[in-house]
């Protein structure tokens, strides 16, 4: 691997740090930060509209909570990156109850767009079979009338 930045290599001076800090994240479990990542890709699959937007309706189910609790702040390397995360970890314990609140809301207008999607998604299906027996029904009357005259 070689690092180039602005025009120069730097994989001496930063190779050796980025290599730790992947190591030490590349056994962490972050599976949960992934939950329905596989939905989404099912999403290219969808067949026709309909089913796309009945696929897109149950992901937006399934991902409409944020938990800030589950994200951890990667650090910096050296004595800067001490000092940062100490800074960091203190503004957290005084912040962390914002972070839950904005949190909170977010989820609560996540859920409500899910519902609304998942409403506006029945009351169409609900419109579109009511048309289709209303056409079958005029067809039926003027199928009548063409064997009456």
């Amino acid at each position: 691997m070689k690092l180039w930045i602005n025009g120069h290599d730097k994989t001496d001076a930063l190779g050796g740090g980025i290599a730790k800090r992947a190591a030490a994240l590349e056994h962490q479990d972050y599976s949960n930060l992934l939950q329905g990542e596989s939905d989404i890709l099912s999403l290219r699959d969808a067949a026709t509209n309909a089913e796309y937007l009945e696929r897109c309706v149950k992901i937006a189910r399934k991902r409409q909570g944020v938990n800030p609790a589950l994200y951890s702040q990667p650090r910096m390397p050296g004595l800067k990156g001490s000092i940062s995360y100490i800074i960091r970890m203190f503004f957290w314990r005084i912040l962390r109850y914002q972070h839950f609140w904005v949190a909170f809301h977010q989820n609560a207008i996540n859920a409500m767009h899910a519902e609304a999607l998942d409403f506006e998604h029945q009351e169409r299906t609900r419109q579109a079979k009511h048309m289709e027996s209303r056409i079958e029904h005029l067809e039926e009357q003027l199928s009548a009338l063409q064997e009456k005259c």
